[in-house]
């Protein structure tokens, strides 16, 4: 019988908006990103009218933007997580929070159930209006490349990956063997696959993780389960 695990984040950037949903959100992220000890940042962007420059002065709301930031530090710390507050002035709420992510340096690895990989920036995703085509991760072959097996987010303070296949087949290598394609690539072979096997999951590693669980810093008994499985499954979505 197959085992469904939670997934979890290396990175997760978060919106607050100031209102009664920013608990919510702050503490399932927060609990999702301890296990793997992972990042959590929450953005607040204040929106700035075009008839003002956009380093207007917002000191009139000051006291407002600290009680955001103060409320979800203090929701994350409830969950012995760490967070980043970082305040943002912009034109446009959705620009600013997708720029802050691909800032930071993150791509999306996938991998085929064929074993195809391959990174793609997270710079290549663009905002789109309600109805457009959006834009295509990976290009796939049929029964050459197989459907999506698993997407993960990495950055570069992931530095190995574990690949996981159906029949228990583990590959361990590291990340900056795999290259950064264009959205329309198929991309390489990354796993080699014994016949009627097929890919099913990822898993991220990045320095400092291992260490840290053995010196029980974590509190949560089954942390280390969860945090070892970091690939997301189609069916459980990305």
């Amino acid at each position: 019988m197959s085992e469904t695990y939670p997934s979890t984040f290396r990175r997760a950037v978060v919106a607050l908006a100031g209102g009664p949903g920013d608990e919510r959100i702050v503490r399932l992220v927060s609990e999702l990103a301890r296990p793997a000890r992972g990042e959590v940042v929450a953005v607040h962007v204040v929106e700035i009218g075009w008839s003002l420059p956009l380093d207007a002065d917002i000191a009139g709301r000051s006291e407002e933007i600290q009680r955001i930031l103060d409320a979800a530090e203090t929701v994350a710390e409830g969950t012995k997580m760490r967070l980043e507050a970082v305040l943002l002035q912009a034109r446009d709420v959705g620009a600013a929070l997708v720029d802050e992510t691909t800032e930071r340096g993150a791509d999306l690895l996938v991998l085929s159930e064929t074993g195809y990989g391959k990174r793609v920036p997270l710079t290549e995703f663009r905002l789109k209006h309600r109805g457009g085509q959006g834009v295509r991760l990976i290009a796939l072959e049929g029964r050459k490349t197989g459907a999506v097996a698993a997407v993960q987010q990495v950055t570069d303070m992931d530095e190995e990956l574990v690949l996981i296949s159906a029949h228990g087949q583990v590959v361990r290598t590291e990340l900056s063997t795999i290259n950064r394609y264009s959205p329309s690539a198929r991309g390489v072979i990354v796993m080699r696959l014994n016949e009627d096997d097929r890919v099913v999951g990822i898993a991220a590693f990045r320095p400092g993780l291992a260490e840290g669980r053995d010196s029980g810093d974590n509190d949560d008994p089954g942390a280390a389960g969860a945090g070892d499985r970091g690939g997301t499954s189609p069916d459980r979505g990305v």
